[in-house]
């Protein structure tokens, strides 16, 4: 009996001796194999550029620096950078009202006080008024010649309008602004000049001629009468000549009114009849002026005031442009 439980004793003891080297050699291989694989990882992660941190970032100790998430962690501008979100989006402009109407309507009506206010806004002295106006402003308009221009042409500016209206207020408003009186329009090629001639307005030809008062022009007048077939040259109230003239014929006779010297030209050809005009001094930017010519006692021109020529000479060496001139 005893013998048999100690065989039974020995049996265990060697099954326990080996089942402890099996053990102990498992481990030792392993061992071996980590140590191995150790020097292999350090290799390859030495010679991959990706594992070199750079010198002023210093690497997750929670991860390797070739994980997406810590490579993020690494570049937090480059990241924000390309967030649609922190995009900067310009705004988009919003474009400027056209506002051209309504300072051409404020000049149309005379509304000085609003054309004021619209130029201390910064609106343009020089706003083109758009064509074709409203029809209420034709219908209430009783020149004709003005509301032609008001429906079809181009470039027709408020300071235009306002000459045409013969609106002195206005002008004075206008051209104070920086409105240019030279400028003339795309169509008809008409200039603020020629539509104050047109409305008769003394005052405003003045204002756009910069003919001040005390001038010369402003202290010059010629006086022509029909009725005489006379003219004569003042200056401070003082007259300097009295001269025969030749006026218009009954066919195309010399138009009455108020005028002032708006052009002198010491040699001029008539552009309808194709004569000579020698020292022609224009009237008012129109086809009518005097000029030297034939005198047989009675009126004989086509319109024009016809001098004699050593008296033309004289009337254009003595007479400025500006000087005022009245035929009655």
């Amino acid at each position: 009996m005893n013998n048999r439980w100690e065989k039974l004793g020995r049996a265990l003891l060697a099954a326990s001796l080996v089942a402890t080297a099996s053990i102990h050699a498992t481990g030792t291989a392993a061992a071996s194999e980590t140590a191995e694989a150790i020097p292999s990882a350090t290799s390859s992660l030495s010679s991959d550029p990706i594992a070199e941190p750079s010198p002023s970032v210093s690497p997750s100790p929670s991860s390797s620096p070739s994980d997406p998430a810590a490579a993020a962690d690494q570049s937090p501008s480059t990241a924000a950078a390309e967030t649609p979100e922190d995009t900067a989006i310009p705004p988009t402009p919003t474009p400027t009202p056209d506002r051209s109407l309504e300072i051409s309507e404020a000049v149309f009506l005379r509304d000085a006080a609003r054309v004021q206010a619209l130029l201390a806004e910064g609106l343009d002295p020089n706003t083109v008024v758009p064509v074709p106006a409203p029809k209420e402003w034709l219908r209430a308009n009783d020149d004709n010649l003005l509301s032609y221009y008001l429906s079809r042409e181009t470039g027709f500016t408020i300071l235009m309008l306002a000459c045409g209206q013969g609106n002195v207020e206005m002008v004075d408003i206008l051209l104070a602004a920086g409105a240019d009186p030279h400028r003339r329009s795309k169509r008809s090629r008409v200039f603020p000049l020629h539509l104050a001639t047109q409305a008769k307005s003394i005052e405003i030809m003045r204002r756009l001629m910069k003919i001040e008062p005390g001038s010369e022009a402003a202290r010059t007048r010629i006086a022509v009468s029909l009725s005489t077939q006379t003219a004569s040259l003042w200056r401070d109230g003082e007259c300097l000549a009295v001269t025969p003239i030749s006026s218009g014929r009954t066919s195309h006779p010399t138009p009455k009114g108020e005028y002032l010297v708006t052009d002198k030209y010491k040699t001029w050809k008539s552009t309808i009849y194709k004569v000579p005009m020698p020292y022609f001094l224009r009237l008012s930017c129109g086809e009518v002026g005097l000029h030297a010519g034939n005198l047989p006692g009675y009126p004989a021109s086509h319109g024009c005031i016809r001098l004699p020529a050593k008296t033309a000479k004289s009337f254009y060496e003595t007479v400025p442009v500006g000087t005022y001139v009245k035929v009655e």
